[in-house]
């Protein structure tokens, strides 16, 4: 039997187009089909045709290699996709040079978009090479400049502009998972509570040196009137730190009955929980006195004189610091390590704040962490004395460790951070550390999806591509590539950054 073609015309609004799939998600009128074009509901490789006038543009910039990427995903190989969108170019020059008393009239219009409603604003004007970089980073070929329809019959405007594109093959293709690694993925699922650094063996050890005191918390609006609240308690020599995290406590009057205590915590002796509830009240009565936005967003408290914590940056996640957004996205990297990990001899580069080097040495035979950032390192090795995690400072990405070899080489970041053209260099300092047989463990941010949300600067990431084009350059063996599920606020944190 003969498969019908299966065209899709995106952002329809009221412009019926026979012998297609009709799409829009704000005006339904003529639309065959109530959708968002950024979540197509077709299977991967199965679209003949995508057509989409005058819609790209009310996508903003951050979204634009997102929805490229799902067009591409949707297509079959080989099919074909048209944009009709202003040309941002000629409409500048139309709006200024404005020879027929037009600019307030449309220009202004190709410039900003009509403005009716939400899905009226223009938020990404194109260009021709603009949008032939974005389509070629994704995937598409054979990407050329189409004869547009202008919005003024029988005029010379050129205020629009038509590109065709096809989809190409795919620049890598993911490789079929190991049995290992398909074992660690099904391991992950749980509680993010379960991949705190501190659990109760950790704090009772560290109660044991003495009456801990509480320096600071850091609290994280959560909705209904409650922040989500960290806590950093030093030791009463002053030595050591430690972050316990996930208690929840109302913006105002957290008195110790209304403040919920994470499980973890709830088996730990007395008289933790009541220094622990004494200094939420604390904080309740600084809100009080200071009276905050209710939608005060990871500040830090300090309750003792002195910031007892090292600072975040683009590389570095920090319990107790980060936003909660940032650690979830960060330890799911470190969740799938650790099941990985077990009975093995572990490497964890650029370890960062340490605390998924700690995660990680719970499970292994024995774990090096090594990181770039003496004291950023120096903390890592107080706030977490781990048995048989052995902690060194490397001058460089370049590490060198003669005559040890390991099991299992973990790099998160390491290589989007680092100039491209070092790149090759690390990758292949990162596979010389493996024992015959040995796996690496990398992570890179996706250039094409990451809107740059919980960058402290601008993404650096690798594409898909350009990762893969790296590994192979580097000989390495067998390679799977896995994506993960970026956080969202509101779902449960149980369910966030599955590795899929």
């Amino acid at each position: 039997m003969n498969r019908q073609p299966i065209n899709l015309h995106l952002g329809c609004g009221r412009q019926y187009k026979a012998g297609f799939i009709n799409v829009d998600r704000y005006d339904v009128s003529v639309a065959d089909l109530a959708a968002d074009t950024m979540v197509l509901p077709f299977p991967d490789d199965s679209v003949d045709r995508i057509e989409a006038h005058h819609l790209i543009e009310h996508y903003p910039y951050a979204q634009v290699n997102t929805l490229l990427a799902e067009w591409h995903r949707a297509l079959r190989p080989g099919g074909w996709l048209v944009i009709e969108t202003p040309d941002f170019e000629q409409s500048v020059r139309l709006f200024l040079e404005d020879r027929d008393g037009q600019k307030w009239v449309f220009w202004h219009v190709l410039l900003f978009g009509g403005q009716q409603d939400e899905g009226q604003f223009h938020k990404s004007p194109q260009t021709f090479d603009r949008l032939k970089e974005q389509l070629e980073m994704v995937g598409f070929g054979d990407v050329q400049r189409g004869q547009a329809v202008s919005s003024f019959p029988g005029q010379s405007y050129n205020e629009n502009m038509r590109v065709e594109a096809t989809k190409t093959a795919s620049r890598f293709t993911p490789g079929s998972a190991s049995p290992t690694l398909v074992s660690a993925i099904a391991g992950l699922a749980g509680r993010i509570e379960d991949s705190y650094p501190c659990q109760p063996a950790d704090v009772v050890s560290f109660l044991q040196l003495g009456e801990a005191k509480v320096v600071g918390m850091r609290l994280e609006f959560a909705g209904q009137n409650h922040y989500e609240v960290d806590i950093i308690a030093r030791s009463p020599d002053g030595q050591r730190l430690q972050v316990w995290q996930g208690f929840n406590a109302p913006v105002r009057h957290a008195t110790p009955d209304r403040v919920r205590l994470p499980t973890y915590f709830q088996s730990l002796p007395s008289q933790l929980t009541n220094l622990l509830l004494n200094s939420i009240a604390e904080v309740s009565r600084w809100t009080q006195r200071e009276r905050p936005p209710a939608t005060l967003n990871g500040v830090f408290v300090n309750l003792d004189g002195g910031h007892p914590m090292p600072a975040e940056n683009a590389r570095v996640v920090v319990p107790g610091i980060s936003s909660t957004e940032r650690y979830v996205a960060d330890v799911r990297f470190y969740q799938l390590a650790r099941e990985l990990a077990a009975g093995k001899d572990t490497l964890a580069l650029a370890c960062g704040a340490g605390y998924g080097a700690k995660l990680v040495a719970a499970a292994s035979k024995s774990c090096v962490a090594v990181d770039f950032d003496q004291p950023l390192l120096e903390h890592a090795a107080r706030a977490y004395p781990a048995t048989g995690l052995e902690w060194i400072f490397a001058g460089g990405a370049l590490v060198e460790l003669p005559g040890r070899r390991f099991d299992l080489v973990l790099a998160p970041t390491l290589l989007e951070y680092a100039p491209a053209q070092d790149r090759p260099a690390i990758a292949a300092r990162i596979l010389s550390h493996l024992k015959p047989g040995g796996m690496v463990l990398l992570s890179c941010r996706n250039r094409l999806h990451h809107d740059g949300k919980y960058a402290l600067k601008p993404v650096k990431g690798l594409t898909p591509g350009d990762f893969a084009e790296l590994m192979a350059n580097s000989k390495v063996g067998k390679t799977c590539y896995c994506g993960q599920r970026p956080w969202r606020d509101g779902a449960e944190l149980s369910d966030q950054c599955r590795i899929l």
